[in-house]
């Protein structure tokens, strides 16, 4: 049973640290674009999740990474207004200079580069979530001015939306997982067993 939940907890580690995700949510329109600071405190923006598949991340959109700095995504649940954050947060991410470098293309503009959670959260279609993003230096973030995206808002300014997507497992992935979850109940089963086998051996 021990090696079975091994292999169990190594695919979770595996899908929810380095998995390449899809899109679930997201608001590709472009408008305009700003430093961080420039979109108001706390930065980020809220969304209401379509897919029953666990978020992985979020994928953002910059002009380039000229003075980019390491950044911290954080997800937490939000108001039905998208415009607070309630609570703590309920996952966490980070991506270093030198992985949104490596995103960088022959196309100049613009720049996407996901920033994957830790561990994936387990997301209900419907629910109101958000994230906030910290760091980055100056890069300037695109965001689209008015309802772009009827499900949220960017947090601090109503009249924008981020330019965004939230990320879930590739469905490759997401049967990876299962299938780590099968074999670790199977373990679970051939060892209850066995137990049982012995013990109506030695009545």
């Amino acid at each position: 049973m021990k090696s079975g939940l091994l292999v169990f907890f190594l695919l979770v580690a595996a899908t929810s640290a380095r998995a390449q995700g899809i899109a679930d949510v997201s608001q590709q329109n472009i408008s305009g674009h700003a430093q961080a600071l420039a979109l108001g405190s706390p930065f980020g923006q809220s969304f209401v999740p379509n897919s029953l598949q666990p978020l992985v991340g979020v994928g953002l959109a910059t002009v380039d990474g000229t003075g980019a700095g390491d950044i911290q995504v954080s997800l937490y649940r939000s108001d039905a207004a998208g415009s607070s954050l309630l609570g703590s947060p309920l996952a966490s991410g980070s991506i270093t200079v030198a992985q949104i470098e490596s995103y960088r293309s022959g196309v100049a503009s613009p720049l996407w580069f996901p920033v994957y959670f830790d561990k994936p959260y387990g997301q209900t279609p419907g629910e109101h979530l958000a994230f906030t993003i910290s760091g980055g230096g100056t890069l300037d973030f695109y965001y689209a001015s008015g309802s772009a995206y009827a499900g949220g808002r960017l947090l601090a300014d109503g009249t924008k939306d981020l330019t965004f997507a939230t990320l879930i497992p590739e469905p490759g992935t997401a049967s990876l997982f299962l299938a780590g979850c099968a074999f670790a109940l199977l373990g679970v089963w051939k060892r209850r067993n066995a137990w049982m086998r012995a013990d109506e051996d030695s009545r």
